[in-house]
């Protein structure tokens, strides 16, 4: 039985049954609406599961006891988000010593409004911010849909697969002029492989928290490396001017190498909401790496980015972002090539 296969088994069997959506090259997508998240990613005629999930799916047992507990059920996959963090994930501020994802944004109450050649999944809630206490309503929209390779023709031998998000974000019912909330994509990928974002520009990351140890990071003129396999939790952040709009993630092992990219748009003068927490007053940034390696959480890569925020200051009150992942798996040499071209670096 294949990754996906075994996956959906067991969430069926614990009534969060998946949408399933196969792309026209033969390439498999899995929706999981619990979360609107993304769990799952193979390549044609593959058994393998190309984005990490967490190992409490692997049993029906504990499956079911991850999604009947009142913790935060951090499945896997390709999950949205919102920001500022410091505003909707600290209930206790000034108290920041309390972290607590808000249940009404993640898992939400996603219900599925279309199947097909696409998914469709819908929530609405209500955003509190706990350090200026407004609140906003907040209508959100994921639309899943397969993608087309984005090179002419791939190398002999190498697999590709992809889909497209298209996420909008309506604000309503807002109680201050200074509602700012933006949209937050985290993609979680299996740990000990590197991140490259390409830069415009050379620029040193920021250090959200952990210590990297030396040698992980690496900055250089036209893009920053970052290798995600170090124990405990770190993060770091890379502003808007400087970034492509693409980033990528790379594995490799003994039979082959695999490269993922996200492709999305960046506004270097757009408003990006997200900051330390230790350093709330500083411009945000637009691309986030975070590595994780504990017993709690599990062990794995986030390949983040953001959206400008919109809100009532700016007098916008709706937004939509579009963003791809490509995927390839072939020879180190072919997916090197890739990169090359795709990431330019």
């Amino acid at each position: 039985m294949s990754q996906l296969d075994a996956l959906e088994h067991v969430l069926t069997a614990v009534r969060q049954p998946p949408v399933l959506l196969t792309g026209e090259g033969g390439e498999r997508i899995m929706v999981l609406p619990q979360g609107a998240r993304i769990l799952g990613l193979a390549f044609p005629g593959s058994d393998e599961n190309l984005f990490w999930t967490s190992a409490v799916l692997d049993d029906e047992a504990t499956a079911a006891r991850h999604f009947q507990s009142d913790d935060w059920c951090n499945s896997g996959g390709d999950r949205t988000w919102l920001t500022p963090e410091i505003h909707f994930f600290y209930p206790r501020f000034p108290d920041n010593s309390f972290y607590f994802q808000p249940r009404q944004l993640d898992p939400g109450n996603y219900e599925v409004r279309e199947t097909g050649a696409s998914i469709a999944l819908e929530n609405r809630c209500v955003m509190h911010s706990f350090r200026e206490s407004w609140e906003a309503q907040v209508r959100l929209e994921k639309r899943v849909m397969s993608t087309g390779c984005p090179l002419g023709n791939l190398p002999q031998g190498v697999k590709f697969a992809g889909y497209r998000l298209t996420t909008t974000m309506e604000l309503s019912e807002v109680s201050s002029d200074r509602v700012r909330i933006g949209l937050w994509h985290l993609l979680q990928l299996p740990a000990r492989g590197e991140m490259i974002a390409p830069l415009r520009s050379p620029t040193a990351p920021t250090l959200y928290f952990g210590e990297i140890p030396h040698g992980h990071l690496r900055v250089h003129a036209d893009c920053i490396r970052y290798r995600m396999d170090a124990p405990n939790e770190q993060k770091i952040g890379i502003e808007p001017a400087v970034i492509t709009g693409r980033t990528g993630y790379r594995l490799e092992n003994t039979q082959h190498a695999t490269l993922i990219i996200r492709n999305f748009h960046i506004d270097p003068r757009g408003d990006y909401a997200d900051v330390p927490l230790n350093d709330s007053d500083r411009p945000g940034d637009a691309v986030q790496a975070c590595s994780v390696n504990t017993p709690r959480l599990g062990t794995f890569a986030e390949m983040e980015y953001h959206v400008p925020a919109i809100g009532a200051t700016g007098g916008q009150s709706a937004c939509v972002d579009e963003s791809e992942v490509w995927a390839f798996q072939g020879l180190a040499t072919q997916i090197d090539a890739i990169a090359g071209e795709l990431l330019g670096c």
